[in-house]
């Protein structure tokens, strides 16, 4: 392989490797051998000897002195320049694939190692190559099923199948992982290789506590290992510990003041602790001295990119003379705040079909999102929504203009361990304008507190919380959710989930609402998000569908009795796109349609627009 490390990097380069845990990380191998020096009378004997097969050895020489230094477009030249010379060459063909997935081109790797295997089924370093490339792609699926093709023949080889083991991390795999690595660990306790993975995989399985010890138990035997001793003040710093964190940093630096990876710790505490201005001022200052580098660009983009929509949507039914209900459901996009402060602008539409007649429901207003020390997260919501009188029923004598409701929103995030978050959210909403229709105020307030994170490769959810409606009417609701992720080719991230949702209501009927009794939803998600075009622009898409249950009162008169069904199906999709100075734009457009066992069924439409501005 000339001179190259089993791993299949670049001797003396550095290969930026895909996780799916916690970003990208950085690994080297040691510079191969210079290329051989001969005497012009040999070299000339030797192209003699060579040129009836077409391979001159002195271009394969040069083509993989290019690859050892990382001169990747001249390699990429050398070797398909041999390939003209002899279609047939496999060691050619396998380090072309080789060298194209180091200049970061998986997709043509791909088909070069697949071509070469093709030629030569039996050749295990192009089905390693290929492994590895699927790996650093995302595809961790495709990855971990030719590592099992290399693997069943050759069982005993215990290098990949740690390698194997990493990849499986990547996928999210976490006790399965840490079950291996603890094994391996027991037969072979001074690994600390495998001590360092086992360290990573821990923290991003949120066990915090035990990571921390295992770095430490490197540090005892490698003091000066800056991996280990960075990758503890990260570990530190996720577990809240902050303060300890940025003494780790500080002391790393100290003795290494140019260490990438203990300034981008710096800055990532900066930005925790809502200390924004100096947060970006180290990240420009790496950005001066490492123009380049991949762990800062990849810092920037998640801080960019990492905004995963929650879609959450409340309704509002109230009834006109006949026993018609009518449904606005609002749906609003939330953040995961990144640590910056932001303004958003909001505008969105939900317009509500039933027969012949519709209702609209326009909110406008602005978020503004700010981090606050130890990983808190702010987010103020304020504005108004425009209400269609149609939705209040002709008995409370609307008139033909729209009524406003005032709506004020205080959400807070914060950390519970590595992998976990917990939330919270107060909303009041005032009808204040609405007093002529109805003689009265009419206010919602609630309390909403829950958490969500990771158990195993699952993505779980849980809330609970009540509201209080004017006279005497409150609701209390329960929610959770689980979601499994896929990770697909060119970015593209897959989720197939489930939602259950409890609310029950205390009301008075007397006041003219007509809420049910009690209210169950049982829907099944799926969600897709990846690039667009460009990794600036992004897609998101939703769907779910499934059955709602009403347990209604008495009092309400609906045909089939106390208990009504209906079937749900929803979709939505958004687009998002990033602008110059700090701004970013998202828009989107839905339907739901429901389908009642008892009544004519209705859909609700909406659409959005958000504009964001990062401080």
């Amino acid at each position: 392989m000339g001179g190259l490390g089993r791993a299949g990097l670049p001797p003396g380069a550095q290969a930026i490797v895909p996780s799916a845990a916690r970003g990208f990380r950085l690994h080297t191998r040691h510079r191969g051998r210079s290329p051989m020096r001969r005497r012009p009378d040999t070299l000339l004997t030797i192209m003699l000897l060579l040129a009836t097969t077409g391979v001159l050895g002195a271009d394969l020489e040069e083509a993989r002195d290019h690859k050892n230094h990382g001169r990747f477009e001249q390699a990429i030249e050398a070797y398909r320049q041999l390939l003209e010379a002899s279609p047939g060459d496999q060691v050619a063909l396998r380090e072309l694939a080789q060298v194209t997935s180091w200049s970061g081109e998986y997709q043509t790797a791909i088909e070069l190692y697949q071509q070469a295997l093709e030629q030569d089924p039996s050749d295990d370093e192009a089905l390693l190559g290929l492994a590895r490339t699927y790996s650093w792609a995302s595809e961790h699926h495709r990855s971990l099923k030719i590592y099992d093709r290399y693997l069943e023949r050759h069982a005993d080889d215990e290098e990949i199948r740690l390698e194997r083991a990493k990849v499986r991390s990547w996928s999210g795999a976490y006790a399965e992982v840490i079950e291996y690595y603890d094994e391996h660990l027991a037969g072979s306790p001074d690994d600390q290789v495998v001590r360092m993975e086992l360290a990573k995989v821990l923290s991003w399985a949120g066990k915090l506590d035990r990571s921390i010890d295992e770095y430490r138990v490197i540090l005892d035997a490698e003091p000066d290992n800056m991996e280990a001793q960075v990758g503890l003040a990260r570990t530190l710093s996720w577990s809240g510990n902050l303060s300890s964190a940025d003494n780790r940093y500080d002391a790393i630096l100290s003795s290494h003041p140019q260490h990438v990876g203990a300034r981008l710790g710096k800055a990532q505490l900066a930005l925790w602790r809502g200390e924004t201005r100096r947060g970006h001022e180290l990240l420009d200052a790496l950005d001066s001295d490492h123009p380049g580098n991949a762990e800062v660009a990849r810092y920037r983009t998640e801080l960019q990119k990492y905004q995963k929509p929650v879609i959450e949507s409340t309704y509002d039914e109230v009834d006109d003379t006949d026993g018609n209900q009518y449904r606005v459901t609002r749906v609003a996009a939330t953040w995961y705040l990144t640590s910056f402060s932001t303004l958003t602008g909001l505008a969105r539409r939900a317009e509500t079909h039933l027969g012949a007649k519709s209702a609209t429901v326009d909110f406008v207003g602005l978020r503004f999102g700010v981090s606050l020390p130890h990983g808190v997260e702010l987010r103020v919501t304020g504005g108004m929504d425009f209400i269609d009188p149609s939705l209040f029923a002709e008995r409370h004598g609307a008139n033909g203009d729209k009524h406003s409701r005032a709506v004020g929103t205080v959400a807070a995030f914060g950390p519970i361990t590595g992998t976990w978050r917990w939330n919270a959210t107060v909303d009041h909403r005032t009808f204040d304008a609405l007093r002529e229709v109805v003689d009265r105020d009419i206010t919602f307030e609630s309390l909403n507190g829950g958490a969500e994170g990771l158990i195993g490769e699952f993505k779980v959810g849980v809330s609970a919380g009540y509201a209080d409606f004017s006279d005497d009417n409150s609701r209390t609701h329960f929610t959770t959710y689980f979601l499994y992720p896929w990770d697909l080719a060119g970015d593209v991230h897959i989720g197939l989930g489930y939602r259950f949702r409890f609310m029950d209501f205390d009301q008075n009927l007397d006041n003219g609402y007509f809420d049910p009794q009690s209210f169950y939803s049982n829907l099944v998600l799926f969600t897709a998000r990846g690039p667009l075009f460009t990794p600036r622009a992004d897609w998101a898409v939703r769907l779910e569908g499934g059955i709602q249950s009403f347990d209604l009162d008495e009092q309400v008169l609906v045909e089939g009795g106390k208990q009504d069904n209906e079937t749900v199906f929803g979709w939505e999709v958004r687009f998002g796109i990033d602008l110059p100075r700090r701004l970013r734009l998202e828009a989107y457009y839905g339907e739901t349609d429901y389908a009642l066992n008892s009544a004519t069924g209705f859909e609700s439409d909406q659409w959005g627009i958000l504009v964001r501005y990062r401080f």
